[in-house]
């Protein structure tokens, strides 16, 4: 959507610049930035967003969607949601790391693995997001892999490094 918009957008303003020096291309034959066969991923997308289309979020082009599942929030509604929309979710679970104190709780791990796991539009999970700025070590980060996978070996488990100016030191 917002890509789409920029895109657009971008277009539109070289059009505008070069439009006194040759005839711009129509808006649709722009070429695409990126590998439309790419997965693309959403983040927090609400309940709400997914059942009304809001801002075309099902028609955007994304396959999947991170979703934090924590408390007395409803699993299955909100994967039946996103399969409407032709996405799988990735699953986080607060409840199993705390950002704050950098510690991770492998066993609450099966907890909430056990309400997902079955659900069809389940693709796998999230272990943890950008360790390096928590100061969840290595070794925790490995603790909550195996706990996952030995919850439900049959999804794939990922974790989130984004902290790129520090890849590849001790610190990320």
């Amino acid at each position: 959507g917002q890509a789409r918009g920029r895109l657009a957008g971008l277009a539109l303003a070289s059009a505008l610049l070069i439009g006194s020096l040759a005839v711009a291309a129509p808006i649709a034959a722009v070429a695409p930035l990126y590998d439309r066969s790419a997965p693309m991923i959403v983040q927090e997308v609400p309940s709400g967003d997914l059942a009304s289309n809001k801002n075309g979020i099902c028609t955007s082009g994304a396959t999947h969607v991170i979703k934090n599942a924590q408390g007395t929030f409803n699993p299955t509604n909100y994967a039946n949601l996103a399969a409407a929309c032709g996405m799988k979710v990735i699953w986080a679970f607060p409840d199993t790391v705390n950002y704050s104190t950098g510690r991770v709780y492998a066993s609450r791990v099966a907890k909430w693995v056990n309400k997902v796991k079955s659900l069809p539009a389940t693709w796998g999970y999230l272990s943890v997001k950008e360790p390096s700025w928590s100061r969840i070590s290595a070794a925790e980060i490995r603790s909550l892999y195996r706990a996952y996978r030995a919850a439900d070996p049959a999804h794939k488990v990922m974790a989130l490094f984004g902290d790129v100016p520090h890849f590849g030191t001790s610190r990320n």
